[in-house]
């Protein structure tokens, strides 16, 4: 936007867990004053650590509830319960998904 220009790119959804059936990481409300996400049961995904992943710096946020969880195998296949990653810098790409959901038109599909 340094140039005057507006991107309108839509965040890409590649999650593995939604093309099995699960929910996927869209399902999980991010909550940027805590730091942390919020499962569709209602439970807390706590930052757990930051590590550097091809390039990018990715914080990692771990469920400590799914070991009692009835819906854990609606959110993962892993014994040690749902964990989601985020790019330190994704609130650009979410800012960008808010942009194209009040412009629809401006949308790809």
């Amino acid at each position: 936007m340094k140039e005057g220009i507006t991107p309108y790119i839509p965040k890409p959804d590649m999650s593995a867990n939604k093309k099995l059936g699960l929910f996927g990481k869209s399902d999980f409300r991010y909550d940027g004053e805590q730091d942390c996400y919020w499962c569709p049961a209602g439970e807390k995904l706590t930052y757990r650590f930051q590590t550097t992943e091809k390039g990018r710096d990715i914080k990692y946020y771990i469920c400590s509830a799914c070991g009692q969880c009835a819906m854990k195998a609606q959110y993962t296949r892993s014994k040690d319960g749902r964990r989601i990653t985020r790019w330190v810098d994704e609130e650009v790409l979410e800012e960008m998904e808010r942009r194209i959901r009040a412009n629809p038109e401006k949308s790809l599909s």
